[in-house]
Formats: structure tokens, C-alpha cells, sequence
């Protein structure tokens, strides 16, 4: 984005960017499980059953548990020992 990359700079950017993935996917997952948690506190459910009754039940909830898991895969790949493993392209393309 032009805009971040003239008032911070790209390298500093990037920068950023490494330091707040992992902590993002953190708050994610956690929002996620408090959630459920809460959820199925307030139904006497436990949180799997929860997680199962929110896909069903919530439109498009699916949307958010597929979007997790993309969010997973991201930094997964971006992780450097597994990076390593895959072509440029891949990474890349991820």
C-alpha cells in the first residue's frame, strides 16, 4: 500500500507485518474459542458442541471457520522451516 510504504518505509513495514502475524492468529483463535465457550456456557453445551450448533445454526458462520482455517495455513506456510520447503511460487501464491 503505497500509503504505509512512504510514510513507514517497505522494509519497516514488513517488519510490522512479521511481528503482528502470529499475535493476530493468537486473538483469532481465542476469539473464537471464547465464543464458543461463552455461548455454550449460556446453553449448557460444551464448546464443541457450540462450535457444531454456531455452523449449523448461524448463517454463514461457516464463512468464519473456513476463514480460520485459511488464517492457520497462512502462517503455517509463512513459518521459515516450512517455507523453505516450498517453491518461491507457492509461498507466494499463499
Amino acid at each position: 500500500i503505497p500509503f504505509i510504504d512512504n510514510t513507514l518505509g517497505h522494509d519497516r513495514a514488513i517488519e510490522i507485518h512479521k511481528s503482528l502475524g502470529k499475535p493476530a492468529l493468537y486473538l483469532l483463535l481465542a476469539h473464537g474459542l471464547f465464543i464458543a465457550i461463552g455461548y455454550g456456557a449460556a446453553e449448557g453445551l460444551d464448546p464443541i458442541s457450540e462450535s457444531v450448533s454456531l455452523w449449523v445454526n448461524v448463517p454463514d458462520m461457516w464463512l468464519a471457520y473456513i476463514s480460520a482455517l485459511l488464517f492457520v495455513a497462512v502462517v503455517v506456510t509463512s513459518l521459515v522451516a516450512v517455507r523453505r520447503r516450498f517453491p518461491y511460487e507457492f509461498w507466494y501464491a499463499v
